[in-house]
């Protein structure tokens, strides 16, 4: 019985049943009386009319919330770039040349202090992380990569790549 339940769950969630399931609906709502007598299923469509709506209704409904979903995700992915282009503009000079000597060396990587109080507000705003918990020989500094995103970001923008590097360069 369960298994029967999964399977038909999982037949649920496919867009393409639902849209499947509305064509049928709709093709048995709409169609012309003449050809539904026919192809004899002027009876079945009269018998079980309230039947055929609801299931036409429900997965329009499905169906609506889908594409509502789909059209959500670009603008959501574009919203985040715009708030992670405002997290990098926003960013002190101690952390934007930090950030710029990831760059200036071509790496994904640098060490720094587990005391590093600059290197902490980064991770703990998302920009780096902590890529081993082993410190490097006897100094207690940790491997910290760059998000990935960020490195996109600046890429994209090499105006902001372009505003580290003059002030990592001021020193």
């Amino acid at each position: 019985m369960l298994d029967f339940l999964g399977k038909a769950l999982e037949w649920l969630v496919s867009p393409k049943r639902w849209a499947a399931l509305f064509i049928f609906c709709a093709a048995l709502l709409l169609l012309p009386q003449h050809t539904a007598e026919r192809i004899r299923i002027a009876d079945l469509r009269e018998h079980y009319f309230p039947w055929i709506s609801l299931c036409g209704i429900f997965s329009f409904a499905v169906l609506f919330v889908e594409f509502a979903d789909w059209l959500r995700n670009p603008l959501r992915s574009r919203r985040e770039q715009s708030d992670r282009k405002a997290v990098l503009l926003s960013l002190t000079p101690p952390e934007m040349r930090i950030i710029a000597e990831y760059f200036r060396r071509q790496t994904d990587t640098q060490y720094f202090s587990a005391t590093d109080g600059i290197a902490g507000g980064l991770a703990a705003k998302g920009l780096i992380y902590p890529s081993s918990t082993v410190s490097m020989g006897l100094t207690p500094d940790f491997a910290f990569n760059l998000q990935p995103w960020v490195r996109e970001t600046i890429r994209k923008n090499q105006g902001i790549l372009q505003a580290f590097l003059v002030i990592a360069n001021r020193k």
